[in-house]
Protein backbone atom coordinates (compact mmCIF):
# COMPACT_ATOMS: atom_id res chain seq x y z
CA UNK A 1 0.00 0.00 0.00
CA UNK A 2 2.46 2.56 -1.25
CA UNK A 3 0.13 5.54 -0.85
CA UNK A 4 2.04 5.97 2.42
CA UNK A 5 4.98 7.25 0.35
CA UNK A 6 3.00 10.29 -0.79
CA UNK A 7 2.03 11.10 2.80
CA UNK A 8 5.62 10.72 4.00
CA UNK A 9 6.94 12.98 1.24
CA UNK A 10 4.36 15.62 2.10
CA UNK A 11 5.51 15.64 5.74
CA UNK A 12 9.18 15.17 4.80
CA UNK A 13 9.69 12.06 6.89
CA UNK A 14 11.49 8.81 5.92
CA UNK A 15 9.50 5.70 5.02
CA UNK A 16 10.23 2.17 6.14
CA UNK A 17 8.44 -0.95 4.93
CA UNK A 18 8.20 -4.21 6.83
CA UNK A 19 7.87 -7.15 4.43
CA UNK A 20 6.56 -10.36 5.94
CA UNK A 21 7.36 -12.60 2.98
CA UNK A 22 10.75 -13.86 1.84
CA UNK A 23 13.46 -11.94 -0.02
CA UNK A 24 13.09 -14.36 -2.94
CA UNK A 25 9.40 -13.57 -3.19
CA UNK A 26 10.05 -9.82 -3.17
CA UNK A 27 12.69 -10.29 -5.90
CA UNK A 28 10.10 -12.08 -8.06
CA UNK A 29 7.60 -9.25 -7.53
CA UNK A 30 10.21 -6.76 -8.73
CA UNK A 31 10.38 -8.71 -11.99
CA UNK A 32 6.64 -9.04 -12.67
CA UNK A 33 6.79 -6.50 -15.49
CA UNK A 34 9.74 -8.35 -17.04
CA UNK A 35 7.77 -11.60 -16.83
CA UNK A 36 4.95 -9.90 -18.74
CA UNK A 37 7.35 -8.49 -21.34
CA UNK A 38 8.90 -11.94 -21.91
CA UNK A 39 5.46 -13.53 -22.34
CA UNK A 40 5.90 -15.72 -19.27
CA UNK A 41 2.95 -14.06 -17.51
CA UNK A 42 0.04 -14.44 -17.46
CA UNK A 43 -0.53 -18.17 -17.87
CA UNK A 44 -3.31 -20.62 -17.05
CA UNK A 45 -3.08 -24.03 -15.45
CA UNK A 46 -1.17 -25.65 -18.30
CA UNK A 47 2.52 -26.57 -18.38
CA UNK A 48 3.06 -25.49 -14.77
CA UNK A 49 6.45 -27.19 -14.61
CA UNK A 50 7.90 -24.95 -17.32
CA UNK A 51 11.08 -23.32 -15.95
CA UNK A 52 11.33 -19.53 -15.76
CA UNK A 53 14.55 -18.15 -17.24
CA UNK A 54 14.20 -14.36 -17.21
CA UNK A 55 14.60 -13.59 -13.48
CA UNK A 56 18.28 -12.85 -12.67
CA UNK A 57 19.68 -15.23 -10.09
CA UNK A 58 16.75 -17.63 -10.42
CA UNK A 59 17.21 -18.71 -14.04
CA UNK A 60 15.67 -22.16 -14.56
CA UNK A 61 15.41 -22.64 -10.80
CA UNK A 62 11.75 -21.73 -10.36
CA UNK A 63 8.81 -22.98 -12.43
CA UNK A 64 5.51 -21.43 -13.38
CA UNK A 65 3.85 -23.11 -10.43
CA UNK A 66 6.32 -21.38 -8.09
CA UNK A 67 5.23 -17.88 -9.16
CA UNK A 68 2.61 -15.89 -7.19
CA UNK A 69 -1.03 -16.73 -7.90
CA UNK A 70 -1.61 -13.32 -9.50
CA UNK A 71 0.48 -14.56 -12.46
CA UNK A 72 -2.33 -16.91 -13.51
CA UNK A 73 -4.77 -14.24 -14.64
CA UNK A 74 -5.99 -14.52 -18.22
CA UNK A 75 -4.80 -11.09 -19.40
CA UNK A 76 -1.63 -9.09 -18.79
CA UNK A 77 -3.67 -5.93 -18.24
CA UNK A 78 -5.68 -7.50 -15.42
CA UNK A 79 -6.23 -4.72 -12.83
CA UNK A 80 -4.97 -6.81 -9.91
CA UNK A 81 -1.78 -7.87 -11.69
CA UNK A 82 -1.14 -4.28 -12.75
CA UNK A 83 -1.80 -3.10 -9.19
CA UNK A 84 0.96 -5.38 -7.87
CA UNK A 85 3.35 -4.20 -10.58
CA UNK A 86 2.72 -0.54 -9.70
CA UNK A 87 2.98 -1.11 -5.96
CA UNK A 88 6.23 -3.03 -6.27
CA UNK A 89 7.79 -0.39 -8.52
CA UNK A 90 7.17 2.13 -5.74
CA UNK A 91 9.01 0.00 -3.16
CA UNK A 92 12.35 1.55 -4.10
CA UNK A 93 11.21 4.72 -2.34
CA UNK A 94 11.17 2.80 0.94
CA UNK A 95 13.87 1.59 3.21
CA UNK A 96 13.23 -2.13 3.57
CA UNK A 97 13.13 -4.50 6.49
CA UNK A 98 13.62 -8.05 5.22
CA UNK A 99 12.66 -10.89 7.51
CA UNK A 100 14.69 -13.91 6.53
CA UNK A 101 18.35 -13.35 7.28
CA UNK A 102 19.37 -16.76 5.85
CA UNK A 103 18.68 -15.42 2.33
CA UNK A 104 21.92 -13.43 2.18
CA UNK A 105 22.55 -13.79 -1.61
CA UNK A 106 19.05 -12.56 -2.47
CA UNK A 107 19.20 -9.73 0.07
CA UNK A 108 22.40 -8.61 -1.63
CA UNK A 109 20.55 -8.48 -4.96
CA UNK A 110 17.73 -6.44 -3.41
CA UNK A 111 20.36 -3.85 -2.51
CA UNK A 112 20.08 -2.62 -6.09
CA UNK A 113 16.56 -1.37 -5.29
CA UNK A 114 16.83 -0.12 -1.70
CA UNK A 115 19.03 2.37 0.13
CA UNK A 116 19.24 0.24 3.27
CA UNK A 117 18.10 -3.31 4.00
CA UNK A 118 17.79 -4.71 7.52
CA UNK A 119 17.63 -8.48 7.95
CA UNK A 120 15.75 -8.78 11.22
CA UNK A 121 14.45 -12.35 11.13
CA UNK A 122 13.47 -14.96 11.80
CA UNK A 123 10.52 -13.79 13.87
CA UNK A 124 11.06 -16.49 16.47
CA UNK A 125 13.79 -14.26 17.91
CA UNK A 126 11.24 -11.68 19.02
CA UNK A 127 9.76 -11.81 22.49
CA UNK A 128 6.07 -11.16 22.97
CA UNK A 129 3.53 -11.59 25.70
CA UNK A 130 0.54 -13.87 25.35
CA UNK A 131 -2.39 -11.84 26.59
CA UNK A 132 -5.03 -14.57 26.66
CA UNK A 133 -5.15 -18.24 27.57
CA UNK A 134 -6.26 -19.59 24.19
CA UNK A 135 -3.81 -22.13 22.70
CA UNK A 136 -4.33 -20.51 19.30
CA UNK A 137 -3.08 -17.11 20.44
CA UNK A 138 -0.40 -17.10 17.75
CA UNK A 139 -3.04 -17.46 15.06
CA UNK A 140 -4.36 -14.08 16.17
CA UNK A 141 -1.05 -12.49 15.25
CA UNK A 142 0.59 -12.63 18.68
CA UNK A 143 3.87 -14.51 18.96
CA UNK A 144 4.34 -17.23 21.57
CA UNK A 145 6.52 -16.39 24.55
CA UNK A 146 10.15 -17.33 24.07
CA UNK A 147 11.45 -20.56 25.57
CA UNK A 148 15.19 -20.09 26.12
CA UNK A 149 15.94 -23.46 27.72
CA UNK A 150 17.41 -24.67 24.42
CA UNK A 151 20.13 -21.99 24.29
CA UNK A 152 22.48 -23.76 26.67
CA UNK A 153 22.41 -26.87 24.53
CA UNK A 154 22.78 -24.88 21.30
CA UNK A 155 25.82 -23.05 22.66
CA UNK A 156 27.50 -26.40 23.24
CA UNK A 157 27.14 -27.47 19.59
CA UNK A 158 29.71 -26.84 16.82
CA UNK A 159 29.06 -23.81 14.61
CA UNK A 160 26.53 -24.41 11.78
CA UNK A 161 25.88 -28.00 12.93
CA UNK A 162 22.23 -27.81 14.09
CA UNK A 163 19.20 -28.02 11.80
CA UNK A 164 16.44 -25.54 12.66
CA UNK A 165 12.85 -26.54 11.91
CA UNK A 166 9.85 -24.24 12.37
CA UNK A 167 6.48 -23.78 10.67
CA UNK A 168 5.55 -20.31 11.86
CA UNK A 169 2.37 -19.33 13.68
CA UNK A 170 -0.35 -20.42 11.24
CA UNK A 171 0.52 -23.77 9.65
CA UNK A 172 -1.19 -26.92 10.95
CA UNK A 173 0.04 -30.47 10.28
CA UNK A 174 -1.51 -33.92 10.58
CA UNK A 175 -0.04 -36.66 12.77
CA UNK A 176 1.24 -38.49 9.67
CA UNK A 177 2.92 -35.35 8.34
CA UNK A 178 4.67 -34.58 11.61
CA UNK A 179 5.92 -38.18 11.89
CA UNK A 180 7.21 -38.06 8.31
CA UNK A 181 9.24 -34.96 9.10
CA UNK A 182 10.51 -36.56 12.31
CA UNK A 183 11.69 -39.70 10.48
CA UNK A 184 13.53 -37.50 7.98
CA UNK A 185 15.29 -35.59 10.75
CA UNK A 186 16.14 -38.81 12.59
CA UNK A 187 17.63 -40.40 9.47
CA UNK A 188 19.67 -37.27 8.71
CA UNK A 189 21.76 -38.07 11.82
CA UNK A 190 22.12 -34.33 12.39
CA UNK A 191 21.46 -32.41 15.57
CA UNK A 192 18.26 -30.40 15.30
CA UNK A 193 16.08 -27.88 17.05
CA UNK A 194 12.41 -28.23 16.22
CA UNK A 195 9.94 -25.54 17.32
CA UNK A 196 6.48 -27.06 17.81
CA UNK A 197 3.48 -24.94 18.82
CA UNK A 198 0.96 -26.62 21.16
CA UNK A 199 -1.72 -26.19 18.47
CA UNK A 200 0.38 -27.33 15.48
CA UNK A 201 -1.13 -30.82 15.51
CA UNK A 202 -4.03 -32.56 17.22
CA UNK A 203 -2.98 -35.83 18.83
CA UNK A 204 0.79 -35.70 19.13
CA UNK A 205 3.39 -33.25 20.32
CA UNK A 206 7.05 -33.65 19.43
CA UNK A 207 9.51 -31.38 21.08
CA UNK A 208 13.13 -30.99 21.95
CA UNK A 209 16.53 -30.49 20.42
CA UNK A 210 18.23 -33.71 19.63
CA UNK A 211 20.18 -36.05 17.45
CA UNK A 212 18.16 -39.12 16.65
CA UNK A 213 16.62 -40.35 19.90
CA UNK A 214 17.42 -37.21 21.89
CA UNK A 215 14.08 -35.61 21.09
CA UNK A 216 10.94 -36.53 23.01
CA UNK A 217 7.56 -37.56 21.64
CA UNK A 218 4.43 -37.19 23.73
CA UNK A 219 0.98 -38.54 22.85
CA UNK A 220 -2.12 -36.81 24.16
Amino acid sequence: MCFAIDVAEEFEIPTITFRTYSAHCLWIYFHLSKLVEEGEVPFGDENLDKPISCIPGLENIIRRRDLPGICRFEKADDPILQFFIRETSAFSSFWSYTLNEIEAPMITRLGSFFNIIYAIGPQHAFKSRINNSSPSTSSNGILWEEDKKCLTRLDSQPTSSVLYVGFGSMIRLTRDQILEFWHGLFKSEKSFLWVIRPDLIGDIIFYGAGKGHQGKRVHR
